[in-house]
């Protein structure tokens, strides 16, 4: 900014006068950094890979609590374990997802790792929910090892550590 100052007094001190300064290149060089800003911070969020893509979307749906979109990322004969269940195909996953939503509602999400290895893809994320009936929160750290086949999920099992409080990583306050 002092710059720009000092380049305008040298020029009026010159006798050029301020009519014959032009703005536009500085306001044109300020929109253009925005705009390359704007353009890389785009380049890495689709730059990042078709698994961490599927992360996000997953975790984003079991947050905002759309049923239609987990199913979306799943192949239609594709197999479910979580716990003792194993459901097999979209539409048993769809209706478990349905029941979880009926009684809970997902709080938090908090991604903690993803690992990629070709079609098969790992994420640890620390997750809390809320019963809707008793207003209990629950607490869970959950690693998931899943394969993609045709860009869907094929297999998706998750390993879960219920927890008596928040992670202590997490960033949530009670």
């Amino acid at each position: 900014m002092r710059l720009i100052v000092l380049i305008i007094s040298i020029l009026v001190f010159w006798g050029v006068g301020l009519s014959s300064i032009r703005a536009e290149p500085l306001l044109f060089s300020a929109v253009n950094q925005t705009a390359f800003n704007l353009v890389t911070q785009h380049q890495l969020m689709s730059s990042s890979s078709p698994i961490q893509q599927l992360v996000n979307r997953q975790a984003e749906a079991w947050l905002t609590g759309d049923v239609d979109q987990i199913i979306a990322d799943f192949a239609e004969d594709s197999l479910f374990i979580v716990s003792s269940s194993r459901l097999q195909g979209k539409q048993q996953i769809k209706q478990a997802a349905q029941d979880f939503f009926v009684s809970n509602s997902v709080v938090n999400i908090e991604i903690n790792r993803i690992i990629e290895n070709g079609d098969q893809g790992a994420v640890e994320w620390s997750w809390s929910e809320i019963n809707r009936e008793t207003g209990e929160p629950s607490y869970a750290e959950d690693a998931i090892i899943f394969t993609l086949e045709n860009d869907k999920i094929k297999y998706w099992r998750e390993y879960i550590d219920q927890l008596d409080g928040p992670p202590s990583n997490s960033t949530q306050s009670d």
